[in-house]
């Protein structure tokens, strides 16, 4: 390592730039050492970056429950089971998936009698809130954010 010279500005130095802590920094490094600092900087930055992009994703769903197939009473217990469980292992956002109903006989009775059961749990405080899957009913699935 280059040794460090010492400068002290005087009077009439005022009038030439006086070089700042970055130019006396380069200065003393060796290129080595300088080109070192300069990646490890820019290491740093990109995962700062990367961390960032992470914390503005929002959550994805950690767990689903699939409900095809399923009579009105079989998906409200797999339900509420499910959910117990999620909550029981500390997650925070899962997927119902209802379904469409396209393949019931007459009106589909899943996403009704599962939105009214979440609408249910929600007033007694058990979870935090729900919503159908890209804000549309259509999309035959809901979100649910447990407590």
């Amino acid at each position: 390592m280059k040794k460090m010279s010492s400068y002290i500005p005087s009077s009439e130095d005022d009038s030439q730039k006086q070089p700042g802590f970055a130019d006396l920094v380069e200065q003393t490094l060796s290129q080595d050492v300088l080109d070192s600092v300069k990646s490890e900087k820019e290491l740093r930055e990109t995962h700062n970056s990367k961390e960032r992009t992470k914390r503005e994703q929002p959550l994805a769903p950690q767990r689903q429950l699939d409900l095809h197939g399923c009579t009105l009473l079989e998906a409200q217990r797999k339900t509420r089971h499910f959910l117990e469980n999620c909550h029981h292992f500390g997650l925070q956002k899962v997927r119902i998936i209802t379904g469409k109903g396209l393949h019931s006989d007459g009106q589909p009775v899943l996403p009704d009698g599962i939105e009214l059961m979440l609408k249910e749990i929600k007033e007694r405080n058990e979870i935090h809130s729900f919503h159908w899957e890209k804000n549309n009913r259509q999309s035959g699935a809901i979100i649910v954010l447990l407590k």
